[in-house]
């Protein structure tokens, strides 16, 4: 069996935060794209660089189906990696179909700024993920596109050397593809459940968040919640720190103990008063 060595090349951009309140994300996650047996005929070798006949099928008939099977391999897991976080919810394939079944979605590039979006809209979804090969270079890129904004908000170019190994980096080099995206479009809220140790002040808190969202012992986070502000006829929210902590303790993929390391009287009152509080990292 093929196997990939894949170190990662990160290429990342954000405009603004699209969720400043806790929420869930539908996101669909397309198929991924893969050059016409055209571009194969043209002398490219593809992700693993083979260049064989087998089966009736021609050199080029080969390669494009062994790299069908990659990227078929690294959408299932992308979508692995975005079951586990729980600000996400997948769309289903039936409904994802709509699109990718469509003709046009393999000819153009430009694709996303018209039907898929207008799908996307019809399916519910606020993002789609979409990825590609990039023939010649041994590369697949991955984005991630905001069907409200119709821009790109993520991006990532998973980048292969061609080496036939037994075990594979594929699942762990996408895993932190696609960790290092979905933080960077769309930061980590992590809600306060309560209080664990008061007296005058608040010690420590127990907060909703844990592997899931990626967060690690001694690792700092910042304290806040959001109050809504009227300007100019808007109602605009605004976000308010009122203390930091460091992680004390990672209890599973949901739950965290967060030391309060800064803050912890306004935070008392802040939660004695039924304020709703959020962490993120810093």
């Amino acid at each position: 069996m093929y196997r990939l060595n894949l170190p990662v090349i990160f290429l990342f951009w954000l405009a603004i935060p699209y969720f400043s309140i806790a929420q869930n994300v539908n996101i669909g996650v397309l198929d991924f794209q893969q050059p016409s047996l055209e571009a194969y005929e043209k002398g490219p070798k593809g992700i693993l660089g083979l260049d064989i006949s087998t089966g009736g099928m021609t050199a080029a008939e080969t390669r494009k189906l062994n790299d069908k099977l990659v990227l078929d391999q690294a959408r299932a897991y992308v979508i692995e990696e975005l079951t586990k976080d729980n600000r996400f919810v997948l769309v289903e394939r039936s409904n994802l179909n709509l699109i990718t079944n469509e003709k046009e979605f393999q000819k153009s590039e430009a694709f996303l700024d018209g039907y898929v979006v207008e799908q996307g809209k019809n399916i519910g979804a606020d993002f789609l993920v979409s990825g590609k090969m990039l023939l010649g270079k041994k590369k697949i890129s991955i984005s991630i596109f905001s069907v409200k904004d119709q821009v790109t908000v993520a991006s990532a170019i998973v980048s292969s050397k061609v080496k036939l190994i037994s075990g594979s980096k594929l699942q762990s080099d996408i895993k932190t593809a696609v960790q290092e995206m979905k933080n960077n479009f769309l930061p980590s809220l992590i809600q306060v459940v309560r209080p664990l140790k008061s007296g005058k002040t608040t010690k420590k808190l127990l907060i909703a968040g844990g592997l899931s969202n990626n967060l690690k012992e001694k690792q700092s986070l910042s304290i806040y919640y959001f109050n809504e502000e009227e300007f100019n006829g808007k109602k605009l929210i605004r976000e308010i720190t009122v203390g930091k902590g460091k992680i004390a303790d990672i209890e599973g993929n949901d739950f965290s103990v967060l030391s309060v390391k800064k803050g912890g009287a306004e935070i008392k009152e802040l939660l004695d008063s039924g304020k709703t509080l959020y962490c993120k990292k810093q």
